[in-house]
């Protein structure tokens, strides 16, 4: 049934993405170079420090020394991809999505979501009011005439298309990343320091009394006398581990928001209260003869179970101990069953994973996903633009014919946009007799529909098949023609 609907929509155009490949091949090799240098370079003077302090220094603040190279060595490995990601895959996804945004797409953007910004409503007034005159009536002026007019609108343009790229700057610029790094790396280089001296004092103290280190031993670190023993220690590294992992995982990604910098301190703040916590509630439960046996058989074991906890993040831990409420108390229902048959995982192509990723920015409903900035959702949530196009048509169709969706798609009619399509191709649909519908406001750009046959044969079999009336089908048709979001988002997939 299928291919009775309407042609595909208007393919879609690679405006700016070689731009953007070529941008991020060149940033991307003079940041790893760049990378490359600042790598040798630390290590060869963490080398020649270690070397130093070993000959200049006494033991102690040797070991000083050597933990503040391990500490700056450590981080780089943190920071790298955070600055990689700023720098090189942020601007690459912005690029493309400049791709999508010709001046009059950019004035609808801003109609939609900007309104209220300073110096956005002026333009916006500006581009409706226009001149709108064709080449044909252009070509009846004098030569001062049609260049006043071809500077006012490229004018406009150029001022449409500066505002655009200042608000993605403010919204997804290195700015929004400057104080959360900036915290993330005072945290990080603390906590890795009492790790990294603490880990050398207790294998010294353990070496100097012929003590093994899986035991009940710990060392004092110089700073302010605290004592660590090999859990904490264990603890913070595990914590380490997740953080450089994730962060090394989302430069690739390209799915990295300023508040997983926040994230990343807090889990390592609280990466020994954590182990602790674990480990003594684990051996805790096993009883003294069950300790005796497990720390006899496997020395250090909570040293390990500190490290292979912390190695979680915050929402995985979260995640198992809500499953550990849900079997304790099976019957709990969460919301209603409304709400559960909103869930944007109904949606067609929408997976486990994607539904966490969208959970993540506080998109969990078919009603928000309707209402949401594809831009902002795009950038920060990692998922590549065309996509969340695609997924905000399909939700628009869906609220207006629910679970249905799925016949509808079996007839070609993927999200709203292809319904908009049909209706270009054919007749557009009267309304049907009820109270006088007001008019909507003015487009930014209308549609121009071409007026044709309408496959009477196709709505029949979908209006039979989804059990509503061809009069229903034809106000569904009419109503998305009226939604001026239907519209932006047809233009953005066909641009």
């Amino acid at each position: 049934m299928a291919d009775t609907a309407i042609a595909g929509l208007p393919a879609r155009q690679t405006r700016g993405r070689r731009l953007s490949d070529g941008l991020a091949a060149a940033g991307l090799a003079r940041l790893a170079a760049l990378a490359l240098v600042l790598l040798v370079a630390a290590v060869t003077i963490g080398t020649a420090a270690a070397v130093v302090a070993g000959r200049l220094l006494d033991d102690q603040h040797a070991v000083t020394a050597f933990a503040l190279v391990c500490v700056v060595l450590a981080l780089f490995l943190v920071i790298l991809p955070i600055v990689l990601y700023v720098t090189v895959g942020q601007q690459r996804r912005l690029e493309v999505i400049r791709g999508y945004y010709t001046p009059g797409i950019v004035a609808e953007y801003f109609d939609q979501f900007w309104a209220g910004r300073e110096g956005v409503a002026d333009l916006i007034y500006q581009w409706r009011n226009r001149d709108r005159r064709t080449a044909a009536e252009l070509a009846q002026l004098t030569d001062d005439e049609r260049q006043r007019i071809e500077r006012q609108r490229q004018r406009l343009e150029d001022a449409l298309k500066q505002k655009f790229n200042e608000l993605m700057n403010m919204d997804f610029g290195f700015s929004m990343y400057a104080a959360p790094l900036a915290l993330l790396t005072v945290v990080a280089a603390i906590v890795l320091y009492f790790g990294f001296l603490g880990g050398i004092s207790l294998a010294k103290v353990c070496v100097a009394d012929g003590k093994s280190c899986a035991g009940a031993v710990s060392a004092a670190v110089p700073l302010l006398g605290i004592k660590l023993d090999l859990v904490s220690i264990a603890a913070i590294f595990g914590a380490y581990a997740w953080v450089a992992s994730d962060s090394i995982t989302r430069n690739y990604q390209s799915t990295f928001h300023p508040s997983e910098l926040l994230w990343y301190a807090l889990r390592l703040i609280i990466a020994v209260p954590l182990g602790e916590a674990i480990s003594m509630l684990s051996l805790s439960s096993l009883g003294a003869d069950g300790l005796t046996k497990v720390t006899a058989a496997v020395p250090g074991w909570g040293a390990f179970l500190a490290f292979t906890i912390s190695m979680f993040s915050l929402d995985a831990i979260s995640k198992y101990l809500s499953a550990g409420v849900n079997k304790l108390v099976p019957n709990v229902q969460l919301g209603s069953g409304a709400e559960r048959d909103d869930l944007v995982v109904r949606l067609p192509g929408i997976s486990e994973e994607i539904g966490r990723s969208l959970a993540a920015e506080g998109v969990t409903t078919i009603a928000q996903l309707v209402a949401v900035d594809p831009v902002r959702l795009s950038i920060r949530s990692g998922l590549p633009f065309d996509f969340v196009l695609a997924t905000v048509d399909a939700a628009i169709l869906w609220t207006y014919v629910g679970g249905k969706i799925t016949v509808f798609r079996e007839f070609g009619f993927k999200g709203a946009s292809n319904v908009l399509a049909y209706a270009e191709t054919t007749a557009a649909p009267a309304l049907p007799a009820g109270p006088a519908v007001p008019p909507a406001a003015p487009a930014l750009a209308p549609l121009a529909p071409a007026p044709a046959a309408a496959p009477a044969s196709l709505k029949q079999q979908l209006a039979e098949k989804a059990s509503i009336a061809e009069t229903g089908f034809d106000n569904i048709v009419a109503q998305l023609v009226r939604d001026l979001y239907a519209r932006f988002i047809r233009r953005l997939l066909s641009a």
